[in-house]
């Protein structure tokens, strides 16, 4: 005679059995208040009575290593390139081709990045 186990859980790690059950290439951790302080997102939110302070978070294994901004930025030969990889995708899936061309006008038109100097200057000028 065959017997399955049940397990019993809260309700916080049935979701989490659950969350990580959906796909295995993906796995969710929990982390766990500590002090008054829990670790989320790059950031450690702490409490201070009935106040929130938010910092940014480094691991004791952050090295203080970046990748230049600009590395990741294509030229123009390569975004065109990926502009028709996109609309060849949405057209092998049947998006009708004026769907695919609003698609790819409006990728086409977003305004440059800024640089990281006036990214900075947004928050600290």
């Amino acid at each position: 005679m065959l017997r399955r186990r049940q397990f019993l859980c809260d309700q916080k790690e049935c979701s989490y059995f659950s969350l990580n059950s959906i796909d295995p290439h993906i796995f969710f951790t929990i982390e766990h208040e500590s002090n008054g302080q829990l670790p989320f997102l790059d950031t450690l939110i702490s409490r201070d009575n009935k106040r929130l302070n938010i910092d940014v978070y480094r691991k004791p294994t952050h090295t203080n290593r970046y990748l230049d901004f600009r590395s990741h930025h294509d030229s123009e030969a390569g975004k065109a390139r990926e502009i028709d990889r996109v609309g060849t995708a949405l057209q092998s899936i049947s998006y009708p081709q004026k769907a695919t061309a609003d698609i790819i006008r409006k990728k086409s038109s977003t305004p440059p990045t800024s640089s990281p100097e006036e990214l900075v200057g947004m928050f600290f000028s």
